[in-house]
């Protein structure tokens, strides 16, 4: 019997490099394998990995351990999770559109309506000495 997954869709930013650090300390606890998975725009894009393997480098990954699919990203995230029967997906969020009041942006919003497996949004870290009004803020 195959070991079940954690599915964490990344784009290479600090969202998702929290996100892929979630979804390995939930692969462990679980004892599941992790799939990183990218969606690049179309077909022939490969959609931002930046200074020729930085970001992966830095996330202790190969170019080996990513898959790269083509569309939009909440559609081929929740496509990939049911097709590989991924146990949960996990994505960062940026928290620029979509709902504001608890910073999900619109592609983590889109995914958590469409997809078929449970799905972990992991955002900043918020501290409250860090929120706006808290007394702590002030000194």
């Amino acid at each position: 019997m195959a070991r079940p997954s954690i599915l964490v869709g990344v784009d290479f930013s600090e969202p998702a490099a929290r996100a892929l650090v979630e979804a390995r300390t939930m692969a462990r606890a679980l004892d599941a394998d992790v799939q990183v998975v990218h969606v690049a725009p179309a077909i022939g894009v490969y959609g931002g990995e930046p200074a020729g393997g930085g970001w992966l480098a830095a996330n202790e990954l190969a170019v080996e351990d990513l898959e790269v699919r083509c569309g939009t990203p909440w559609v081929e995230l929740a496509r990939h999770a049911s097709e590989h029967r991924s146990r949960l997906i996990v994505v960062g969020s940026h928290g620029g559109r979509g709902y504001q009041p608890v910073s999900l942006g619109s592609t983590a919003l889109r995914l958590t309506l469409a997809a078929t497996r449970p799905v972990v949004v992991v955002g900043q870290r918020v501290t409250a000495a860090s929120r706006p009004g808290s007394a702590l803020a002030h000194r």
